[in-house]
């Protein structure tokens, strides 16, 4: 019997190390300007907090590596800001179903921000708008396109846009439900 519980105790190692190998390191998002702004911030604000709160036995090397980190964070903070400032950028307004979280348009992709999140639904498609608000008109009108299924309604996502996509008349970003013929939310861009 102990051979087998060596066995599934293997398995069962390997298993949820197989799911945790799965799990988003820091730079995977670091592509979504939205996320790596977030990211960057995050760790200058910790890296000072560590500095300012140092307990005077700590150690000096310690400190002198946070003041680098939060030196290097800072860059990479202003770097993503910089980034984001190419696109065109909204928050989502909640339409028939709660939506939260930010919208980056940049030339080649749609960024979602790792705040975003809105209601699953059966068909819930992610639309670009030329309508500065899709309860102006009839919606989806002939100008809009389809990028496809939203891959998950939760957190930060980069949605490829179509090869050659001219996004200058582009003015929202709309979450709408083909099959229901809802529109959940928008962000003005």
């Amino acid at each position: 019997m102990k051979p087998f519980r060596i066995a599934l105790f293997a398995t069962l190692t390997l298993a949820v190390a197989g799911c945790n190998s799965a799990a988003p390191s820091a730079e995977t998002g670091m592509q979504n300007p939205l996320v790596a702004e977030r990211y960057w911030s995050d760790l200058v604000d910790r890296m000072v907090e560590i500095q300012l709160h140092a307990d005077p036995a700590q150690d000096a090397a310690a400190v002198a590596a946070a003041d680098e980190v939060r030196r290097d964070a800072l860059a990479k903070q202003q770097e993503a800001s910089a980034l984001k400032r190419n696109g065109k950028l909204g928050s989502f307004i909640a339409m028939k179903e709660a939506t939260e979280g930010w919208a980056l348009l940049m030339p080649t992709t749609l960024f979602l921000s790792s705040d975003f999140v809105t209601y699953p639904g059966p068909s819930l498609h992610v639309y670009l708008s030329t309508s500065v608000d899709p309860r102006d008109g009839q919606f989806p009108a002939d100008t809009d396109t389809d990028l496809g299924l939203l891959p998950t309604p939760y957190g930060e996502q980069a949605i490829v846009l179509p090869a050659g996509f001219k996004t200058d008349a582009i003015r929202s970003v709309v979450l709408y439900d083909t099959t229901l013929k809802r529109l959940y939310g928008f962000a003005q861009i």
